[in-house]
Parts: C-alpha cells; structure tokens; sequence
C-alpha cells in the first residue's frame, strides 16, 4: 500500500467517523475503546469482546472498530510490542519477528508474560485516552463549524 493510498484511508475513515449519529463522547469512546481492545492482546477476540462491552459501556460500536482498525493493525504490532516491552524492562533486542516475540514471550519467560501485559495495558491505555481526547475535539470542532453536515 503506498502513501497516497494510506493517507486517503485515513481521511475516509475520520469523515465516517465525524458524520456518525451518536454525541462526540460517544464516537470519542468508541475510538478509545477499539484502540485499546486493538492494541491489548485479546489473541483474535478483539470483535467479541467490542460487541461484549458495546451494551454495557454505551460507546459507538462502527467508532470502535475504525479506532481498532487505524491503530491496531499488523503494520504497528511491533511498536507496540516494543513499547510494552520497554516499559516494563524486557530486552527484544534479539527478537527479528513478531512470531519470535510471542513464541520468546510464552515459552523461554512464562513469568515474563504478567510484565508483558502491564506494560501493554499502560501502553493500550495510554494512546486510548490521547485519541479520545483528540478524537472529541476534531469531532466537537468539525460540528461547531459545519451545524447542518453532523449526524449523516
């Protein structure tokens, strides 16, 4: 995928989300919610665990997994590998793949694993709460100047 082709999704993307039916809180939450479900290791029960908290939190699902999908994706697995690992001290120094780093992680340092999650889970919490706030804001400030184009 080529650079013109990323940035175009991504605006795609954010005019979805802006032109939502739900409140800024709401598509806010929704971002931060998929981006900590996404970045959190949930091992492929990413959308089950969405669709689980969706009723219970009252955020907006289609938010949720374009905020999942924009920062949770294979191209940034590893810096947020490394960064998790990083926070709590973990040397990956030697790692040269993604597979390498779950395999090192649950078979050579099983203990390792509870040290793995606390970092990921300041790391997902983190960058969740930075794009809520931005997320808020761009949405608050889009609808401010634009009344008649909110809530496609």
């Amino acid at each position: 995928m080529n650079f013109r082709k990323i940035i175009s999704f991504i605006k795609e993307n954010i005019k979805k989300l802006i032109h939502l039916r739900a409140s800024a809180h709401e598509i806010a939450l929704g971002i931060a919610i998929g981006i900590f479900i996404g970045i959190f290791p949930t091992f492929g029960l990413g959308v089950f665990v969405t669709l689980t908290l969706a009723p219970l939190i009252r955020f907006n699902v289609p938010a949720a997994f374009i905020g999942g999908t924009l920062l949770a994706n294979p191209l940034l697995f590893p810096l947020w590998v490394y960064l998790s690992c990083s926070l709590v001290g973990i040397d990956i120094s030697s790692i040269k793949s993604s597979e390498e780093t779950i395999g090192m992680l649950i078979k050579h340092y099983s203990g390792v694993i509870s040290l793995y999650v606390l970092g990921n889970t300041i790391v997902s919490s983190t960058v969740a709460l930075l794009f809520y706030g931005i997320t808020y804001g761009v949405v608050k400030l889009y609808r401010k100047h634009h009344p008649h184009k909110e809530s496609v």
